[in-house]
């Protein structure tokens, strides 16, 4: 039986395989999926089910939401009848999975859950086996932690999930996955080493410097492996050759623990062996450094940047109080830009480290990242080992917490959805600071700096342009300006213009004016690269509900500059109380913004967005019905105005009336004969009731 346990594996388990007890389900995620019953395959088929069956497993025994697998099952794209389609192919997983699938596929709170154990699941086993390595290692017990160590890596079969067709999952999932083995087979190398298996390890690590060349530990442990081998040059040639990699892919140089082992090995250091004559293997602390670069092309924000740095900057003025700023804004107006310039800047006087997360809450085919993720993400940067990251959110949160009390961390939660993703990756330690970016005005605690950032002022935006157009003199000035004015002075809009002028050497800023002039063109202009206004506008609309979404479009055929919530009410044929309620939400998602009360005005180029998704996807009857009922508001407004005068009335008269001309005009110009006659008639029953 000692056997057993030096081999890593527990007794009680074996004894139950070894009876003919163990004939549940076994799944397998850390390679192809897998299912078997009693020893034999059992067969998911590719598609919807494996992809379900692979998304529930990587998060066991939690709620999956139903959402997050529709995302996964049609990469974000939202479909009419996804929870009726979802809920039919749970049900066909259950019942291929057998008896068993009832239970092992359970409907919870709104989404599904996996049950699985270790003995069920290799995932959670090899969780438990990190966990077992842990007590080994803080044993002293190398043999043990070797063999433990080798088991868990043993579990693995990559490539992960080859054989489930999800995009999804291979990007928002493997990686994370792969950073699990990593830390495992860092384990059983270290444990090895430390057992004086340097000679035959050798080997072992020039293959995984090789796949995975950015990663110092291992090459740490190469280095030491060679060292001890006698092959001290060999150990100088590879720390070099980690320098080159790190300063060609990264711009810098290795960090100061594989530094200071470099020095020991050039000094020919005999305190790297025991007294047993074996390696000592440095446990590497990283203080995390994940802030990403300052754009170079950063321009203005003078105030922003101020009002930022005096929010986050350590007082001892602020008591017991963590410091939270909070940037919020239409999408492309240069919320991230800000809040990574403003934090690099900040950077000094957080020496304990700067943690950076991208929460996706606005990405293109990448889901929004759950809390319980995020901690996981969050508390592997501060060194905490897989094995003692706890299951539930709230025990996460808690350890997270922990381990940031007495800190003075930097804490940046980029393209954050809501509060409630936010909410736990708050830390409770005063010396820390938490910058967040949304495109919603999150609500945050009561001491939080609230930055709505707005458009850049027309000089900056110039001075932007030239920038990234690398123009050699800023003119003509008129020229520019307009062009700006074109993009909207949206620093995104800008970044792209000037992008697409710098890669046509032989335009001028004359030639990209003159296509952009063209509305009907600007949003493809403004496309390139991974840069898209409206792919960036795509993924707001996409979160938006279904009536919201019709308001957004039939918004967008409103002919004049701004429209108050009756007109609005008229066009989308609801009330206006109701109307007003969704006009709130587009506001809130800063699609819409309202510079006078009851006054709503889209951003030029969301304007064109706007009208471009209803001519796509509202018939021309709807649209035309739009504008009969936009202009019957108009006429009746203006009547009852001309026979009821009223002292400082809202919204004056010939406001009514230049919107009714300017509705006239479009219908006149966008309608077909039958149309037009409809609106003719709109306009003369409307005129006869003045």
């Amino acid at each position: 039986m000692s056997e057993v346990v030096v081999c890593g594996v527990d007794p009680a388990v074996e004894m139950r395989r070894r009876d003919g007890r163990e004939q549940g389900l076994l799944f397998q995620v850390l390679g192809p999926l897998r299912v078997t019953r009693a020893g034999q395959p059992v067969k998911v088929p590719p598609g919807q089910l494996s992809v379900i069956l692979a998304t529930l497993l990587l998060r066991p025994n939690q709620v999956v939401p139903a959402s997050d697998l529709i995302g996964q099952l049609w990469n974000g794209r939202r479909s009419p009848r996804a929870r009726q389609n979802l809920h039919v192919y749970t049900t066909r997983l259950r019942q291929v999975l057998g008896p068993d699938g009832p239970a092992v596929i359970r409907t919870e709170d709104g989404g599904y859950v996996a049950s699985a154990s270790a003995e069920s699941l290799d995932l959670l086993r090899f969780t438990e086996l990190l966990g077992r390595v842990d007590r080994a290692h803080a044993a002293g017990n190398l043999a043990l932690e070797a063999s433990l160590a080798a088991e868990a890596v043993d579990l693995w079969q990559r490539p992960i999930l080859s054989n489930v067709a999800s995009d999804g999952i291979q990007r928002d999932e493997v990686d994370h996955l792969e950073e699990l083995w990593a830390i495992a087979v860092e384990h059983r190398i270290g444990a090895e080493l430390s057992l004086g298996r340097h000679a035959e390890l050798v080997p072992r690590l020039l293959g995984l410097v090789a796949e995975w060349p950015l990663r110092e530990r291992y090459w740490a442990q190469l280095m030491t492996a060679l060292y001890r081998s006698g092959r001290q040059s060999d150990a100088l040639s590879a720390y070099r050759k980690l320098r080159i990699i790190l300063t060609d892919e990264l711009g810098v140089d290795p960090g100061p623990e594989v530094q200071q082992l470099h020095q020991r090995i050039l000094n020919s250091d005999t305190t790297l062996f025991d007294a047993a004559g074996n390696p000592q293997i440095v446990r590497m602390r990283t203080v995390p450094a994940q802030l990403p670069a300052a754009s170079p092309n950063f321009t203005g924000r003078a105030v922003e940047v101020e009002q930022l740095m005096e929010s986050l900057a350590p007082s001892e003025s602020a008591g017991p109080v963590m410091a939270v700023a909070a940037i919020n804004g239409m999408p492309g107006v240069g919320k991230t830009t800000l809040a990574v310039y403003a934090a690099q800047k900040l950077a000094s006087r957080f020496p304990d480290g700067q943690l950076f997360i991208d929460l996706h809450g606005f990405s293109k085919d990448v889901l929004p990242v759950q809390p319980a993720d995020a901690l996981e993400r969050l508390l592997l940067a501060l060194d905490v080992p897989v094995s003692e990251i706890p299951c539930r959110t709230e025990d996460r949160s808690a350890l997270y917490r922990s381990k940031l009390a007495d800190t003075r961390t930097l804490i940046v939660l980029d393209n954050a959805r809501d509060e409630r993703q936010v909410r736990p990756l708050l830390p409770g330690a005063a010396g820390c600071a938490v910058l967040v970016t949304s495109r919603t005005a999150l609500s945050g605690p009561d001491n939080a700096c609230t930055l709505s950032l707005g458009l850049l002022p027309p000089e900056d935006a110039v001075t932007l342009f030239a920038h990234i157009a690398e123009l050699p003199v800023i003119g003509p000035p008129e020229t520019l300006l307009e062009l700006v004015e074109m993009c909207g002075r949206l620093p995104l809009a800008i970044r792209i213009a000037g992008t697409r002028l710098r890669s046509h050497p032989s335009w001028g800023v004359h030639e990209l004016a003159d296509q952009l002039r063209d509305p009907n063109r600007r949003l493809s202009v403004l496309d390139v690269g991974e840069w898209s206004i409206a792919g960036a506008l795509a993924l707001s609309y996409r979160n938006l509900t279904g009536p919201q979404q019709q308001l957004y479009r039939f918004l967008g055929l409103h002919p004049g500059v701004e429209v108050e919530a009756a007109a609005a009410a008229a066009m989308i044929g609801r009330s206006t109380e109701e109307t007003s309620g969704l006009l709130e939400k587009l506001l809130d998602a800063h699609l819409l913004s309202e510079p006078a009360p009851d006054r709503f005005r889209f951003h030029p180029l969301v304007r064109i967005h706007a009208a471009a998704l209803s001519a796509r996807n509202d018939p021309s009857e709807a649209r035309s019905a739009v504008l009969v009922r936009l202009i019957d508001h108009y006429t009746v407004s203006a009547g009852m105005r001309t026979a009821t005068p009223v002292p400082n009335p809202p919204t004056p008269l010939d406001t009514e009336l230049s919107d009714l001309a300017a509705a006239t005009l479009d219908a006149a110009n966008h309608l077909d004969r039958a149309q037009a006659l409809a609106v003719a008639k709109a306009i003369r029953r409307s005129l006869s009731l003045q």
